[in-house]
């Protein structure tokens, strides 16, 4: 087995064993998982500072200003609807299992559903990791259960596939123009209806891409590279931050646009105290995804980076 990597100009470097790349590999994938987790707290405070614009409010005069909304922008006529989870008697997630359309949990996010929060003892409950373990659970738990989460007002979404908005115009009406915004992208541009569908893809992309930077050994200096697989994963391997930040791209604009979007129909119907609200509220929103993006590319970065000073090749000492 050749254990020695040559560059081009002659010099020698040890390869990596199995042991070191092994070490390599798993501490640059905990790395990264660690340091994806730091996303999460932007959209936790975003989320908990969107909460408090909205308390006080008058939520009925909120639902009404979103079903106007939906006809100033045209959106009623495309069948969108707004599902108000603070009057609804039955969570439409519950509904559907009840009438079969859902099949049994199959996922890790689906299982997720049936995790209790564990119970915090005084000190834990109060110390500051203590709160973050719970706040993470909880968040958690929401992406598995979004109907949940909106019913408890910690989060809104438009969903494409019922062409509706979910929210708590109770706890979260502020959001419902944003999520209009989603609906208008989806319903009434086609480049903006593409971008919407890349989401998936910009939330699997930084998984393939950390997932290349880690596993692929580092070239040695001078190194060149062999047939085109070794060359498309070693540029990978080499821009992965800068390749998980275009990844998330898509997603990131279009949340802005679904913003600006719900910042125009806010204006035009609220009062400008209200619509300054709205704006604020989306600026929150906007501002986590933005993080979240940010993050997650530094994140891949550091699986990479502690990957190869663990199993990078060494030049060998004469």
């Amino acid at each position: 087995m050749n254990t020695r990597i040559y560059s081009s100009d002659g010099t020698q470097y040890q390869k990596p064993g199995f042991v070191k790349t092994t070490a390599g590999v798993v501490a640059g994938t905990t790395a990264f998982q660690v340091a994806s987790l730091a996303a999460m707290p932007a959209g936790i405070f975003a989320s908990h500072k969107m909460q408090s614009l909205n308390k006080g409010l008058n939520s009925d005069a909120l639902r009404i200003g979103l079903n106007q909304a939906l006809g100033t922008s045209g959106m009623a006529n495309a069948g969108v609807k707004i599902v108000d989870l603070k009057t609804s008697a039955n969570n439409p997630l519950k509904s559907a299992a009840a009438l079969g359309g859902i099949s049994k949990p199959s996922s890790i996010l689906d299982k997720l559903k049936t995790i209790t929060a564990p119970e915090l003892k005084p000190k834990q409950a109060t110390s500051f990791f203590g709160r973050v373990k719970a706040k993470i659970i909880e968040a958690l738990k929401d992406q598995a259960n979004p109907y949940g989460a909106a019913k408890a007002g910690r989060n809104a979404f438009y969903n494409p596939a019922t062409n509706q908005v979910v929210l708590n115009t109770e706890k979260l009406g502020l959001s419902g123009f944003h999520e209009i915004g989603h609906s208008i992208n989806a319903n009434s541009s086609k480049f903006w209806g593409r971008m919407q569908k890349l989401r998936k893809f910009s939330m699997f992309a930084p998984l393939a891409i950390g997932a290349i930077a880690i596993f692929k050994r580092k070239k040695a200096e001078g190194e060149e590279t062999s047939g085109v697989f070794d060359k498309v994963t070693t540029f990978i391997k080499n821009n992965a931050g800068k390749l998980t930040l275009a990844s998330m791209l898509p997603m990131v604009a279009e949340e802005l646009k679904a913003s600006a979007r719900g910042n125009a129909l806010a204006k035009k119907i609220l009062s400008p105290e209200l619509a300054k609200k709205v704006v604020k509220a989306n600026r929150w929103g906007a501002l986590s995804y933005i993080a979240t993006a940010g993050v997650t590319a530094l994140a891949v970065c550091l699986g990479s980076k502690i990957r190869d000073a663990i199993a990078g090749p060494k030049p060998e000492v004469a």
